[in-house]
């Protein structure tokens, strides 16, 4: 195994720098500076194989490197080319020549993609491609404590950034990111055995896996929870608290009721009126998940790009995933997602507060009404008052609950979603409580079906839709397409059951290429 200088151990300054034998090496492939026995790379503490990255940089660029160590009386210079040390001129030895520099390691890039001249066409504007040098280099200085950056535009007098080494990480954000950003962090540390970490599943190691996940992140949350709640244990925010851009025609109370979210103040397992949390049941519900997890499926959702939707009335949209094209029953997605959502959040809802108050009778006794005009007259009419009174019972027995686990407070001062928690919901068994609970506020949340439009051409004409009808399908075309396929491309685990009856391959490009060649 090839092998550079050492990196120095966590959170000390580097003492050691690249020495001239290792100049020989540096740019060639599987070439690290992380590892010097194979046990190494269980216990990987650092970004990765950078080695890797000079060897890319030397195929499509010119590379110099100076460096200089503390025992060396001169600094050394080498340039490199598709990974191999070249001269300096041409005639000389490929061999590292002695110069004058300061001790460290310089690597210096020229004429990127010089060889490449389709790719360096690709190139956006010089302002754009310095915002992204300035984004990346950003992120990594705030990171690398010990190591200073600095960033200039070819040309410009001033410096885009400069960060001292000995700043601190509150220093490097607020150089970067301003003071607002930074005035209002709170420090928060949780380090993993490096044995427990593979850093290998991404080629850019922008993801990894540890083991232990589900200990793991209830251990942050928690943590991070306790330490917003002693920070402030009061303060109230004013929120939207629709998904962005929907527009939807709501009962008031009153015109000037108010949606406020409180946050939910939570120590340890207990919460605040002492009711504790038991997470046992939670986590069996979502090693349920993981374990109907398709992993196939999973990657596609992670990556995939939407095309658009093609029936609002079934709930279809279209979106590709690799070369194939796959017709998606979005309202299976969604009720699988905010069910995900709701086990990940569980405990820690916020609170939707009317001011004043709704009245939970009033409520139920709206939803019911509305539910037994669309039963119509048969043998299925229920008794409205009863069934209000009963549901009401339920749900105020159980309000201590409700409140603290899903943010829900009842009052008997206080629509279908309540009506439905009363015969929905398996208020017997904690952990079937839970998980039909959930499944009914994943229900709630999912898009509506929409009434398909007319099929001819002079009746579907857009002076003769409906004016409401138009504007719900401009909100739900608009939430699935910018809300919900992001937020399932962030974080949904794709089931077998959804690749089972929510997911159709329709096309796929190496089956097109085939049908075209026969043409």
């Amino acid at each position: 195994m090839k092998r550079k200088a050492e990196d120095p151990p966590q959170g000390q300054p580097p003492p050691r720098r690249i020495k001239k034998d290792d100049l020989a090496i540096l740019c060639e492939r599987h070439t690290t500076s992380k590892l010097s026995a194979f046990e190494d790379l269980r216990e990987i503490t650092t970004y990765g194989f950078r080695g890797e990255a000079l060897a890319s940089i030397s195929q499509i660029a010119h590379l110099s490197v100076t460096t200089k160590t503390k025992d060396s009386p001169v600094a050394w210079q080498a340039k490199y080319l598709e990974g191999a040390m070249v001269p300096q001129k041409p005639g000389m030895p490929a061999e590292p020549k002695s110069t004058a520099g300061r001790q460290g390691t310089q690597i210096k890039v020229e004429d990127l993609f010089f060889n490449i001249p389709i790719r360096r066409k690709a190139f956006r504007s010089p302002g754009e491609e310095f915002t992204k040098i300035m984004d990346m280099t950003g992120r990594y200085a705030v990171h690398c404590q010990h190591v200073a950056f600095s960033c200039k535009k070819a040309g410009d007098a001033s410096i885009g950034l400069s960060v001292s080494a000995n700043a601190s990480t509150v220093d490097r954000i607020r150089q970067i990111y301003g003071s607002d950003a930074a005035n209002e962090l709170i420090e928060f540390t949780l380090e993993i055995n490096p044995q427990s970490v593979d850093v290998n599943v991404h080629p850019t190691k922008r993801h990894v896996k540890f083991e232990h996940e589900e200990e793991i992140v209830q251990a942050i949350c928690e943590t991070i929870s306790s330490k917003l709640a002693v920070v402030d244990k009061s303060r109230t925010f004013m929120t939207q608290t629709l998904l962005p851009g929907i527009k939807v025609t709501t009962i008031s109370p009153s015109p000037t009721a108010r949606h406020l979210v409180r946050r939910v103040k939570r120590q340890g397992q207990v919460g605040a009126n002492g009711v504790e949390i038991r997470t046992s049941c939670v986590k069996e519900l979502k090693a349920e998940v993981r374990e109907e997890m398709h992993n196939e499926l999973t990657d596609i959702f992670s990556d995939h790009s939407f095309v658009g939707i093609v029936d609002e009335q079934r709930r279809l949209a279209a979106m590709q995933g690799g070369i194939k094209l796959y017709l998606v029953d979005y309202g299976h997605v969604c009720y699988e997602y905010f069910y995900q959502v709701g086990l990940t959040d569980f405990g820690n809802f916020g609170t939707i507060r009317f001011t004043p108050p709704l009245d939970l009778r009033e409520t139920l006794r709206i939803a019911a009404e509305m539910e037994s005009r669309n039963l119509g007259d048969g043998e299925d009419d229920f008794d409205v008052e009863a069934l209000v009174e009963k549901v009401a019972e339920q749900l105020l027995e159980r309000r201590e609950m409700l409140a603290e686990y899903f943010a829900l407070e009842i009052s008997p001062q206080g629509s279908s979603f309540l009506l439905g928690l009363g015969p929905s919901v398996n208020w017997m068994d904690e952990k079937a409580c839970f998980e039909t609970f959930l499944r009914e506020l994943a229900t709630f949340y999912v898009p509506e079906q929409l009434p398909q439009l007319p099929g001819d051409e002079e009746s579907a004409r857009e002076e003769d839709i409906d004016e409401e009808v138009k504007e719900r399908r401009r909100n739900v075309r608009w939430a699935v397409e910018h809300v919900l396929f992001p937020a399932f491309k962030a974080r949904l685990v794709a089931t077998k059951s959804l690749m089972a009856s929510g997911m159709m391959e329709v096309a796929d490009l190496k089956g097109l290429y085939r049908v075209f060649e026969r043409c």
